[in-house]
Parts: C-alpha cells; sequence; structure tokens
C-alpha cells in the first residue's frame, strides 16, 4: 500500500476510484479501517532529532499529575529529550501546480516559482481616470527595479517592464487587486513581450543639470599687491555655505588705485557687510543675482513635456560646494527622451537667466539603503565609486541642513549600458553582504523573526558596528561590515541559538490534532503563553515550544482540555 500527503481515498474505501495506481491519495487494503497517522512524503526532509509526541506529552503529564480524566485516554509513552533541530539537513521539495515548477524548502517555504511562459512584461489595467504617471510609477518601483514605464491614459492601462522575470511575478502578486486612487487596479502578464535575437537597450531616463542662483560681486583695495594677495588667498574658501572663486582684474595703463577682484559662485542673498569683512575690502561692488529662487523644476519639467510626456522628475540634494543642479527626468519613451536631448543640451533659459541647460540621455538605477546599513558600507561603496570610469556612483547621505537621510538614496547612472551592468553587479555584490552558514549549512531559527530575536540581533548590530539583515519570509539572516566584527557576530548568535536550542520542544502531531490546532487550538495557546513562543509546522506536522516548565505545563493543561471537550474549550477560546 502506498502513502500520500493527501490522505485516504474516499472512493477507493467504496470502490469506486477509477484512477488505479495514478490516483494521489492513499488506497488502503483495509476499506472503512481509520486512517492511520500518515508518515512524511520521503521526498520531504525527515527529522532524525528524537521528539516528543502529542499523545506522549498527555500521557507523561498524566503519569506526574494523575489526574483521573487524564488517565483514560489511550496514548503510548515516548518521552525523550529534544535535540538540536538545526542539525536536521533538509532538501528542497519541487511540485508541479497548475503548469508551474514550484520549489518549496524548510517550513514549506516557498523558494523559486518558473511558470510555463515567463515574462518581465506585465501590462496593469483598470486605472483610474486622471492617473499621474508619478505615482503609478512609484508604485511599481515599490517592487523592483524597471526598465521601462509607459501610462497610456486613453484606454487606462499601463505597460511594465521590469529588470527580471522574477521581479515581474512578484509584481503581479503585489499589484494585481491592490487599491490605488480610489479603485482597484489589475496585472497580468504581456504575453505579447516574446524577444529573440539581439536587442537594443533604449532608455526612458535623461539626467538635467543647470547652474545655481549666484550673485557675483567685486572688492576693491587701494594696493596693488594686497589686491593680489588677496585674490590667491581668498580662491576657493566658503562663505555663506558657497564655494566661491576669485580672479585678480588686470589694471588699466595709467590706474593708481582702487584695484579690484572678481568674486564668483556668492549666494543670491548675503549681508554686504559681511562680505566686505571677509575680503578685507577697502569697498566692495554688488552685482544683481542671475535669477531668484533655487526651485526651478515646473520650469524644467514645463521645458521637457514640449518633446514627450514626462513620467517622473526628481531633483538631487543640493551640494553647496558645487555650482549646478542636478535632476533626473523619465519619458513615457525613449523617442521622446532623444528628442529632449537633441533640441535643448546646451540652450540657454531665459527663466535661468539665460544660463544654459545641459542634458544627457543615460541608463540609471537607484537603491534605497536604511541608514544604519549605509553607514557599515560606506567605505566598501566608496571604493568602488573611485573604480568607476564609465558611470557615475553618487549617493546622498544628508540634506541641505547637513542632517542625515534616512533611507540614503544610492544612484548608479551612465551612458554606457555595459559599464553600468557592471556597476550594478559590483554594488550588489557589496548590498548583499554575507549568508549567515554554518558547517554550510543555512542557519535559520524561528526565534530570529520574534520580537525578542529581533531585538537581540540590533543589540548585536549596536555593540559592533555591523548591520544584521533577517530576512523572515526568506527564513536568512546576513550580515555587513567588517571580517572580524562579522566573525564576532556569528559567534554571538550561534550562542544565542545554542541558548534557545536548549529551552525547546517539539511535539509530533497527529492528523486530527493539526486540524485541531488550526481551527482554534493554536490561538488558545498563544493566548495562554504568547504567540512567540509557538511554531506550527503544518509540512511536518510539528509544534515547537519554546520556554520553561511552567509554559509547558500550561500547554499540556490547556491540550489536555481541547482532546477531551475540544468543542466547549473552542467555544470559550
Amino acid at each position: 500500500m502506498k502513502h500520500s500527503v493527501f490522505g485516504p481515498c474516499k472512493f477507493f474505501s467504496q470502490g469506486r476510484c477509477m484512477k488505479g495506481e495514478a490516483c494521489s491519495f492513499t488506497h488502503s487494503a483495509l476499506a472503512g479501517h481509520p486512517a492511520t497517522p500518515l508518515p512524511l512524503p520521503p521526498d520531504l526532509p525527515a527529522m532524525d532529532t528524537p521528539v516528543h509526541t502529542a499523545s506522549a506529552l498527555v500521557a507523561k503529564s498524566s503519569s506526574v499529575d494523575e489526574t483521573p480524566s487524564v488517565a483514560k485516554i489511550d496514548t503510548q509513552i515516548h518521552s525523550e529529550p529534544c535535540h538540536n533541530l538545526r542539525s536536521v539537513k533538509s532538501r528542497d521539495v519541487e511540485r508541479m501546480k497548475l503548469g508551474c515548477r514550484v520549489v518549496y524548502g524548510a517550513g514549506a517555504s516557498i523558494h523559486h516559482v518558473t511558470t510555463a511562459f515567463e515574462s518581465r512584461f506585465l501590462v496593469l489595467s483598470d486605472l483610474p481616470l486622471l492617473t499621474e504617471s508619478s505615482g503609478l510609477l512609484k508604485l511599481v518601483e515599490s517592487v523592483g527595479d524597471i526598465k521601462s514605464f509607459t501610462l497610456n491614459s486613453s484606454v487606462s492601462t499601463a505597460r511594465v517592464e521590469y529588470a527580471d522575470a522574477s521581479l515581474a511575478s512578484s509584481a503581479i502578486r503585489s499589484l494585481d487587486g491592490a487599491h490605488y486612487a480610489g479603485g482597484k487596479i489589475s496585472a497580468r502578464y504581456d504575453v505579447r513581450a516574446v524577444e529573440d535575437g539581439l536587442a537594443t537597450l533604449r532608455s526612458t531616463k535623461v539626467k538635467v543639470s543647470w547652474f545655481a542662483p549666484s550673485c557675483i560681486a567685486w572688492a576693491h583695495y587701494d594696493g596693488l599687491s594686497f589686491a593680489r594677495k588677496q585674490a590667491e588667498k581668498l580662491n576657493g574658501k566658503i562663505f555663506n555655505g558657497r564655494k566661491i572663486s576669485t580672479s585678480f582684474q588686470t589694471p588699466h595703463r595709467n590706474q593708481t588705485e582702487s584695484f579690484s577682484v572678481e568674486i564668483k559662485g556668492l549666494p543670491p542673498r548675503f549681508v554686504i557687510a559681511h562680505l566686505k569683512g571677509f575680503c578685507d575690502a577697502d569697498a566692495l561692488t554688488v552685482g544683481k543675482p542671475t535669477y531668484q529662487g533655487q526651485d526651478r523644476l515646473p520650469q524644467i519639467r514645463q521645458l521637457l513635456s514640449q518633446f514627450g510626456s514626462v513620467d517622473s522628475i526628481e531633483a538631487l540634494p543640493s551640494d553647496p560646494l558645487k555650482t549646478k543642479l542636478v535632476a533626473f527626468a523619465q519619458f513615457s519613451n525613449a523617442e521622446a527622451a532623444e528628442r529632449a536631448v537633441s533640441h535643448l543640451h546646451g540652450s540657454k533659459q531665459t527663466f535661468l537667466g539665460r544660463s544654459p541647460v545641459w542634458l544627457e540621455h543615460i541608463h540609471s538605477i537607484r537603491y534605497n539603503l536604511p541608514y544604519s546599513k549605509f553607514s557599515v558600507l560606506k567605505s566598501g561603496i566608496d571604493v568602488l565609486r573611485n573604480n568607476q570610469t564609465l558611470c557615475k556612483l553618487r549617493y546622498y547621505e544628508k540634506n541641505e541642513d547637513g542632517e542625515p537621510l534616512d533611507p540614503v538614496c544610492i544612484r548608479v547612472y551612465g551612458t554606457d549600458p555595459k559599464a553600468l551592468g557592471k556597476a550594478k553587479i559590483e554594488l550588489e555584490h557589496i548590498l548583499n553582504g554575507e549568508l549567515l552558514v554554518k558547517e554550510g549549512q543555512q542557519v535559520w531559527d524561528e526565534y530570529l523573526g520574534t520580537p525578542e530575536g529581533l531585538f537581540f540581533l540590533r543589540i548585536v548590530s549596536t555593540n559592533t558596528a555591523t548591520f544584521v539583515q533577517c530576512e523572515v519570509r526568506l527564513r536568512t539572516v546576513r550580515l555587513f561590515g567588517s571580517d572580524d566584527n562579522q566573525r564576532i557576530v556569528k559567534t554571538k548568535i550561534f550562542e544565542k541559538l545554542e541558548q534557545v536550542e536548549g529551552q525547546k520542544h517539539v511535539l509530533l502531531l497527529e492528523r486530527s490534532e493539526l486540524r485541531m490546532l488550526v481551527t482554534g487550538g493554536l490561538q488558545m495557546l498563544e493566548e495562554k503563553i504568547g504567540a512567540d513562543k509557538l511554531v506550527l509546522d503544518v509540512v511536518r506536522r510539528t509544534l515547537t515550544i519554546r520556554g520553561d516548565d511552567e509554559d509547558i505545563r500550561v500547554v499540556y493543561n490547556t491540550y489536555c482540555g481541547l482532546r477531551l471537550h475540544p468543542v466547549s474549550f473552542l467555544c470559550i477560546a
């Protein structure tokens, strides 16, 4: 007789199963015989660690407390200490679901899904009327990096291309049925997006730069030699947060007094007396600002919109030590971006005080990091930035007031897509950190995902100048920091897990007991001792308890009540 994870076949017991050996359910030779607890599937990892059974827990405890009602339960006693569960070597399990290959890991966690037709493209439909591309773009970028985005307002649809097929698959799961602008949108694959052969990567992004507003002034001195010395002394100095440049003005042939030094890069507004004292000048002449107001983003967007729809435009934080402001604009298509660069690059604009605007057709990727993670990785990112020749890597960790930004934006951009791809791989190698493993096996314990475990990891990170990233969904821990500090963190985590393991008790559940817990019993136990002390694994049919003897006693008493009076106890809960 074969066993199946799906249980006995009810049609076989009636003599009416038409599938024979191909049936997915168990064909028991004894029709009508009560189904015995089924073993784990042969392709799932078996636990070689001695464990308690749920019935054994009841029987063992009844022998201690000598409770008459509990002694009536017909169970077999098996009581052995629970050893280290992390020594269990699990391997992935593959299943075919709806024509897709699904790879399961420990705890029925999904590692990978391969569909019959995978695509990086998806279509968003049922968009609300007057949908703004900037808001929708922010929504789709929350899933991951995108390569192209096109909004068709006339038919209320948008087409998105993600960096890879896995991101597109995640986007469909996240965005299909999501609420946006008062409506519910739909997401599906764009099955028309079949690509064969070589393709040319065309970008819709443009880097725009222009001069920040500034002012010019002239400092006047009675002596020629002193004026020349002041020009050399003041050049490159910082005045009111701005870096200025100075140059000595060559005097006329017969000039004998009032020798001048030209000062460029001054802020639009300043106190003249302060500048005069800063330059130690006898007199000062101040010119008019190039233009008033720092924010020229609306005018820049209007200028770009002449050549096509602009989906989004983002200005970078201004650097007081630099004379230019920078923004990144994204058009709805590559042709519009190319036209804008061709017509506007180097053109002088009235709203910028007749100063030029520069455009560059680029490829760009962006990452947002928590400040605590960035501060640990900053030195490695700086090395990578200094080694870039064909593309640029910039990060923005402080605002205009010098205060730390959280999250920190890291941007890599350039005109060469191959160089950008190489820089992306190198940067992501830094951002991915090191996976926590022991003896070649990935280390994970449910304790690490509990509030107590997360607090422990934060304390370890703070005390060791590292960053520990706990990914509960992926059941992984990643470490960031120097090799020496990572070794210290690993030691502390392993010691903590050994301590936690000593307080772990694992119960094997029968199918009826599992059903009892799923339908309300687990919630009752969580209310008794706390949700962070219980882990139910429905694949292996185990209940893990982390706690002391008092917690075990509470679980025993509650569990006895559930077995004897399941309906009344669940009603009380």
